[in-house]
């Protein structure tokens, strides 16, 4: 059964840990909008492009707490990827 976007946009977003998809968000041909998390996918309810960023920088950034917290991930890692986080907000924020 084909699902029909009700925006016009394609998108993917993914972050990939060791060549496997840890968070995604996409709206494949036939799915429609919907997202990959912990291994599950869901139903994804697509409201604009900056919401869209907003909800995968927060799933990344939710995954990368819990990598740091199991030692998965360097303490310099996810403070590298915080910096770098913290670096587009201002970016989005001031329209660069």
């Amino acid at each position: 059964m084909k699902v029909p976007a009700k925006h016009t946009y394609k998108y993917r977003a993914v972050y990939v840990v060791n060549g496997e998809r840890v968070v995604g968000f996409d709206n494949e041909r036939g799915k429609g909008d919907h997202c990959h998390l912990d291994g599950k996918e869901r139903p994804y309810c697509f409201t604009t492009v900056e919401q869209l960023v907003e909800d995968f920088v927060a799933a990344v950034a939710e995954d990368i707490v819990v990598l740091a917290e199991l030692g998965l991930l360097g303490r310099t890692d996810a403070k590298s990827w915080v910096n770098r986080q913290t670096h587009y907000d201002r970016e989005v924020a001031s329209g660069a």
